[in-house]
Formats: C-alpha cells, sequence, structure tokens
C-alpha cells in the first residue's frame, strides 16, 4: 500500500494536460486519465482553468451550488476540493481560504495552444482535433453555470475564428490554398455564420479552381444567415467572387451554376419546356392536316366506243329561233 501510495504522489508531481475543446479530461504525462468522476468537480477544474486569474470561493459557490443555502453550498465546494487535493499537493491547483487558482506548476490544455502563433498547418491539424462546443459534458449542471458555460464557448469561437483566419489569410498569402481550405472547413464546422471564414473558404476554393465550391460555400452561409437570424451576407460577402473572376479562369459549367436563383431556374427549365412546345406544335399540325377537306376527284369522261368520238350536248341556244 505504501508504494501504491508513492507511485500515485509521483504521478500528480508530474505535470498534466487538460482538455476543453469537447469532453474535459485530464491526464498525466504518461497518458492515464486522471479526469475527477464529479461533474461539479470536473466544472470546478474547467472554471478555474479558463480564468484569466483566482476565481473567488464564493464564485464558485454561487455558480455551481447557487439553489442552496450558503453554508450548505460552502460545504459542497470543500467537497469538490477535497477531491481535487492532490492536485493542489502537486502544485497544479493553488487553494486558499478565499480563492483558487492555477498554481506555480503548468497545467496545459487545448485552448491556450491556439492562443500561440501557429503556421497554417499547424492550425488545420489543431483544428481537425477540436470537439465542438467545449466542456460537452457540463450542460445543465445549474442555470448560473450554464449562462457561465455559454459566454465561455462565445468567447473561446471568437478566439478560435479570429486565429484560425489569420493563419488562413497567411497561408493563401503563401500559396498554401489546400491548408487554408483545411481551416475554412474547419472554422465553418465551429461557427457556421463566421463570414470572415467563410471569406477565406471562397478565396481558397477559387484558388484551388473550385468555383463550384466557392459558390455552395457561399450559398451556405446566406441560407444560415437568413435562417437562424434573418439577415443577409455582407456586401463584401456577396461581391467576393465577382471580384475575383478575372483573376481565374472561369468554366462553362460555373458560368452556369453562377447564374442568379431566378435565371437559374429558367435555363433549368428551358430545354424542357422548348422540347414540350416543339410537340404540342407538331400535333397540332398534324391534327390540322387531317381535318382539311381534301379536294374531289373527276375521272374524265371515256369516248362512246360504237363512234369512236366523245357525245356533244347541244345547248338550247344552237338553234335558231323562229320569229
Amino acid at each position: 500500500m505504501a508504494d501504491q501510495g508513492s507511485s500515485r504522489q509521483d504521478i500528480w508531481t508530474s505535470e498534466a494536460a487538460m482538455t476543453l475543446l469537447g469532453p474535459l479530461r485530464l491526464m498525466d504525462q504518461a497518458g492515464n486519465d486522471l479526469t475527477p468522476k464529479a461533474r461539479k468537480t470536473r466544472a470546478v477544474l474547467a472554471i478555474v482553468a479558463l480564468s484569466r486569474g483566482p476565481v473567488p470561493r464564493f464564485r464558485l459557490a454561487e455558480l455551481l451550488w447557487g439553489d442552496r443555502g450558503e453554508e450548505q453550498a460552502k460545504a459542497s465546494l470543500r467537497q469538490s476540493l477535497y477531491e481535487l487535493r492532490e492536485l493542489a499537493t502537486a502544485g497544479i491547483l493553488t487553494v486558499s481560504r478565499e480563492s483558487v487558482a492555477l498554481g506555480p506548476k503548468r497545467l496545459s490544455n487545448d485552448v491556450s495552444s491556439f492562443e500561440e502563433d501557429l503556421d497554417a498547418v499547424e492550425m488545420a491539424d489543431r483544428l481537425q482535433e477540436v470537439q465542438w462546443p467545449p466542456l460537452t459534458d457540463l450542460d445543465d449542471l445549474t442555470p448560473e453555470f450554464d449562462e457561465w458555460l455559454r459566454t465561455e464557448r462565445t468567447r473561446l469561437s471568437a478566439l478560435i475564428q479570429r486565429k484560425g483566419t489569420d493563419a488562413a489569410d497567411a497561408a493563401l498569402s503563401s500559396e498554401d490554398a489546400a491548408s487554408a481550405r483545411r481551416i475554412a472547413d474547419a472554422l465553418e464546422a465551429i461557427d457556421p455564420l463566421d463570414e470572415r471564414a467563410a471569406h477565406a473558404g471562397v478565396r481558397a476554393d477559387i484558388a484551388l479552381g473550385d468555383r463550384a465550391g466557392a459558390h455552395r460555400r457561399t450559398e451556405r452561409l446566406e441560407k444560415r444567415l437568413g435562417d437562424e437570424l434573418g439577415l443577409k451576407p455582407s456586401q463584401e460577402t456577396r461581391t467576393l467572387l465577382e471580384s475575383r473572376a478575372a483573376r481565374f479562369p472561369r468554366s462553362k459549367a460555373d458560368e452556369i451554376y453562377s447564374l442568379p436563383p431566378q435565371r437559374a431556374v429558367r435555363w433549368k427549365w428551358f430545354f424542357p419546356l422548348l422540347l414540350i412546345g416543339a410537340l404540342i406544335l407538331a400535333a397540332g399540325y398534324i391534327s390540322s392536316a387531317r381535318a382539311r377537306p381534301q379536294p374531289s376527284r373527276t375521272l374524265p369522261s371515256c369516248p362512246s366506243r360504237k363512234s369512236g368520238r366523245r357525245r356533244r350536248t347541244i345547248s338550247r341556244r344552237e338553234f335558231p329561233t323562229r320569229s
């Protein structure tokens, strides 16, 4: 038992890493899962990890046990901190009578990695690993914590979108359109309404010769903005394709695809309607031809076989009149 306790202490004295983008997970350098089992204990860890300084203990009690009396809330917080005592012993957390903060030892997390300067390939790889939204296993704890969680998710989304689009713009400047499109696709999955990420994706699509993909990306953004917010894309979004059309070749398929919606519908039905009209005209012509009266045919009179001559009918006017 003593050996097991010594081994456990060695695990906690090593630096740990925490995943916040997705379910909260706490791992040591050896890959052992050290995640607290209680959801509210994990919530305490998340609040402290995402705060920029010490978090007052009354604030933690208010967010997670606001539906209880003050003394009961304090007792519940003490129980959660007791579950995290090994983190405090290892120097990863600092717990005082007034507040809780990250300790002197480094506790890395996947959110802080996006605050570093990453090149386009690294940014694309990091974004591929993101599970959105953050802290997916901590919803519906308390109304106060849910409000805090919504605010943090909005802040993290803005951070990742800003860093990601900066990396995509840099990739396009260095003619790495493939990485820029990977970044834009991942950012669209995180925030489908972000226009700057859509701009980067459209530019990457066009640079790769995929103008149809650029149109589909723009149409997705327009539909989402209209359905969810009742808004239209900015003028910059609507003119982005046209402003870059002269710089890249445009195929006939792209020209047809890029027609306005009303004209696109007309062209879609043009040839079927033309064929139907031709068939109707042909059927009408055939019907009118059949209904038209045919001229009667008169056979020539045959000469008399006896006389060999045609009989002649003499009218009355050929006889002389008597005076």
